[in-house]
């Protein structure tokens, strides 16, 4: 037997079966491990930006996973297609830039970096990806960024994530795909307090959480005689930090699309989110939502019909899924309007991500409480905008006014000034938001991105935590023979609400934080990085008191192979 024929029975026959029994097996240990999980993908691109960062799969050239997904000729580009620009509500959480890993070239089937800086840091990144480009890959990925000593004391940190990911397509028109993860993240609460005031000995002083994460997916990958597109899976996770708070989560997802004249189809997702939290208290909360749809597409348009049934702690819910789109001048304009809602969950693991120096007994954490352990949002989202695009210039602009019962606020608390609390209100928000990309000579791509958003609480003055306007500036230069990749970022955001012990109310400082990062391969696989993050040294404050790294250095060595 050939090498490559080894290395393919290798994958197919034992690789991919042993991630799929990873999946099961890891249900028995699940209350023991790590942080933010579910669907696994290899983050090529870190930049702290005020809109989700770049994410790019590290995967082989498959069929797309997704058989929902389908091309017609009057739709203009990725932006006017059913996905919506993703409008956050929750403010970004700032902390040092690392390198950006850029896309490989399909020659390279990984990379691996490796650098140190200001404040002393350590960082680690790789991936690698195999497939034989016909029924199958594999794609194993890991990171590790921290900070270990800083000008103020006990300001600190280390996050790291591995994960694996592989999807296994059969002749029968039948794809299988599996993911295992694992993130540990470590912070320390050195704010609240004077600088002086914030040395505590030993683990009081630690923040760990931990979080183990799988899933398992069934699609079709090919069409069928009945033109029914289908999928069935789930994710799991555990999640814990060190003060003996645990969640347990599970989620499912199943459903089929009908196309008719293989154009309109007929949609039913059924999805099912249950959450075990434990620590002083314990509490559970299942969300089980049915969503079923109808989309027309005409010729220069198209409406989408449907709606969403939760059945919640809280009782029955009703919630739109409207949608409507037209193209009033080709590729270059498309308007939209739509109506949607829903119930989100509030998990441990949820509120932690977004402040990890939450009270870390949930259950009386919450100020205004709405049950022990998780709750649920309700909320109603009614939007409308315009998009489209022309030549390499992109665009979208959304507006919208969206209502939220049992929004999660942050405060901080009383008896320890480290650590906040969660408060409980209606929150009402009117938002306008957009994107605007382009690309000069095919080497120069620059983007522009803002969010204005105005939220109007019930009973509290402020919405303590929501960050009122943000806006980012992104631009990229590839040359001297695609050897020297050029990189700046300018990020402007306003201070975000926020009630300190006494009660007092007021606004954090706002931000400007300017980056420059450059990456030059001296050979084909060997090369060096720099980035010279937050120039303006200004220490902007994501949560009161707590300041973000002033001016720091990141800079290492890149191999890819």
């Amino acid at each position: 037997m050939s090498n490559n024929k080894s290395l393919s029975f290798l994958v197919k026959n034992i690789c991919l079966p042993t991630i799929m029994l990873s999946v099961f097996s890891l249900q028995n240990g699940i209350s023991q491990e790590d942080l933010p999980s579910g669907k696994v993908e290899v983050i090529k691109n870190y930049d702290a930006k005020l809109f989700d960062a770049e994410k790019l799969p590290l995967q082989g050239l498959l069929p797309n996973d997704d058989g929902i997904e389908k091309e017609y000729k009057y739709e203009l580009n990725p932006l006017s297609r059913d996905k919506k620009m993703d409008i956050k509500y929750d403010a970004p959480n700032i902390r040092p830039v690392t390198m950006s890993a850029e896309k490989l070239p399909e020659s390279y089937k990984g990379y691996l970096k490796l650098g140190s800086g200001y404040p002393a840091s350590a960082f680690l990144e790789g991936a690698y990806s195999h497939t034989n480009q016909k029924s199958y890959f594999i794609d194993i990925f890991g990171k590790h960024y921290g900070i270990f000593s800083s000008p103020r004391e006990s300001q600190v940190f280390s996050e790291t994530s591995l994960g694996v990911s592989g999807t296994n397509y059969l002749e029968a028109g039948v794809a299988v795909n599996a993911h295992v993860g694992l993130d540990l993240n470590n912070y320390r609460f050195f704010g609240g307090y004077n600088e002086g005031d914030t040395i505590f000995p030993g683990d009081p002083a630690k923040r760990k959480f931990t979080n183990i994460g799988a899933g398992l997916k069934i699609f079709n990958s090919k069409k069928n005689s009945n033109d029914i597109d289908f999928w069935a899976g789930f994710d799991i996770y555990g999640y814990k930090d060190n003060f003996a708070a645990t969640e347990r989560g599970f989620g499912l997802d199943i459903g089929a699309t009908k196309w008719i004249a293989d154009k309109h189809n007929f949609t039913l997702q059924i999805t099912n989110s249950l959450l075990a939290y434990g620590d002083t208290e314990k509490g559970k909360t299942n969300n089980v939502n049915i969503k079923p749809s109808f989309t027309f597409h005409g010729d220069v348009f198209k409406i989408k019909l449907g709606v969403n049934l939760v059945n919640s702690p809280e009782g029955f819910g009703f919630f739109p899924d409207l949608e409507a789109s037209a193209n009033i001048a080709g590729p270059s304009i498309m308007v939209f309007a739509g109506a949607a809602g829903d119930m989100y969950q509030n998990s441990f693991k949820r509120v932690s991500t977004l402040n990890p120096f939450v009270q870390t007994h949930f259950a009386e954490a919450a100020v205004t409480q709405v049950g022990e352990g998780p709750f649920n949002t309700k909320y109603y989202d009614f939007y409308g905008g315009i998009g489209g695009g022309f030549k390499s210039i992109k665009y979208r602009i959304k507006a919208g006014y969206k209502t939220n019962d049992n929004y999660a606020l942050f405060i901080q608390q009383a008896t320890d000034l480290r650590q906040f609390d969660i408060l409980v209100d209606d929150v009402n928000i009117i938002y306008i938001g957009g994107e605007l990309s382009a690309t000069f000579f095919e080497k120069l791509t620059t983007s522009v991105n803002f969010l204005q958003q105005g939220a109007s609480p019930r009973v509290q003055s402020k919405a303590y935590g929501i960050v009122p306007f943000q806006l980012g500036f992104n631009a990229s230069w590839l040359t001297f023979e695609d050897k020297f990749r050029l990189k700046g970022d300018l990020n402007i955001a306003s201070g975000s609400p926020y009630r300190n012990r006494f009660g007092s109310v007021g606004n954090g400082n706002p931000l400007f934080d300017l980056s420059l990062r450059g990456e030059y391969y001296f050979t084909e696989k060997f090369g060096a990085f720099l980035g010279l993050n937050n120039v303006a040294s200004v220490k902007y404050q994501r949560w009161y008191r707590y300041p973000s790294y002033g001016f720091n250095v990141l800079g290492g060595i890149s191999v890819r192979f």
